[in-house]
């Protein structure tokens, strides 16, 4: 474990000044795993990249009658020559695509964000969260 926190790490300064925009479900940031204490820094932490402006998340709420989404996380990257890539994690492996395929994912992407919690609201549930593991 130790070993990949720090292969992840040392790949940081790679993605100094890159546009990051992140949508979660509100059960991810819900679920405690580990103890209330890595919960309470993991909200934290994430309150702190938001308020710095180093990324940008929306939470989709529980209640959300029609989620685009259902499969899975995936990942749209957008490449300093506009080719995008789209990569798809599943049990089995991971598969990554580019062209159409990465143009839909990009549009999935996109669903996700109308779907979300504008910044303001998705710190608003944070706090919110953050205070429920403090009672």
């Amino acid at each position: 474990m130790e070993k990949l926190v720090n292969s992840r790490v040392s790949r940081l300064p790679s993605v100094e000044g890159a546009e990051l925009s992140f949508v979660l479900d509100e059960q991810a940031v819900r679920r405690v795993v580990g103890s209330r204490d890595i919960h309470r820094i993991q909200i934290e932490h994430l309150r702190s990249l938001i308020e710095s402006q180093k990324i940008r998340l929306g939470v989709i709420p529980l209640y959300t009658p029609s989620h685009p989404n259902p499969t899975g996380p995936f990942r749209v990257i957008s490449l300093r020559d506009g080719r995008m890539v789209g990569h798809e994690e599943h049990r089995s492996g991971m598969h990554v695509v580019t062209g159409p395929e990465a143009n839909r994912m990009s549009s999935v992407f996109g669903s996700l964000q109308a779907e979300a919690l504008p910044t303001g609201q998705t710190v608003e549930l944070l706090e919110e969260i953050e205070n429920e593991i403090n009672r």
